[in-house]
């Protein structure tokens, strides 16, 4: 879709987020040499869900970008739900792109926090791909719950989507 637009940007995209598999056609040892620092998310899409259960700092390459400034797509984006669970520590995520690609019967939180952590979330973008809205859905773009003991800090992040009307039927999510 990047390249509908405009061929060039959609070459430098491609050639930027297939980094991640030309490192991986290198030795093991030039492979921990790029990444050890595991905290550091390449732009790419990541599919699955994750359970944080540990002190981690997690940094996207729009970590110095607004999520109101983000485009879809265009960072490291996670598809599936995030859980930060860990009972001790900090927890920072930032520059990340939290997407929802569930059906509207389907009930999806991007960013659940439950444990006693402080957690950080900034300059990410919560991105829905259909109208999720409704009460059956009742998706979420972050949800701290009563387990969530540790200071919890969210700050320019933007919730928004494809879809946006005026009833909960039209709208990408359900609740921020």
């Amino acid at each position: 879709a990047i390249a509908a637009g405009c061929g060039s940007t959609g070459w430098l995209y491609a050639l930027l987020a297939s980094h991640q598999w030309l490192i991986a056609c290198f030795s093991k040892a030039a492979q921990d040499e790029v990444w050890q620092d595991r905290s550091a998310l390449a732009a790419g899409s990541y599919a699955g869900n994750v359970t944080i259960d540990k002190a981690i700092t997690i940094i996207g390459p729009n970590a110095s970008v607004a999520g109101a400034s983000q485009t879809h797509g265009t960072g490291a984006v996670i598809d599936g739900a995030v859980t930060v669970s860990a009972a001790t520590g900090a927890v920072s995520l930032a520059g990340l792109e939290f997407l929802n690609s569930s059906n509207n019967a389907t009930t999806f939180v991007g960013l659940s926090i439950t444990g006693a952590a402080a957690v950080t979330v900034n300059n990410s973008l919560f991105y829905a791909t259909a109208a999720n809205g409704t009460a059956a859905g009742f998706d979420r773009a972050i949800s701290v719950t009563t387990g969530a003991t540790g200071p919890v800090t969210i700050s320019n992040n933007y919730i928004t989507g494809v879809a946006t009307g005026p009833a909960l039927d039209d709208l990408s999510w359900n609740r921020g």
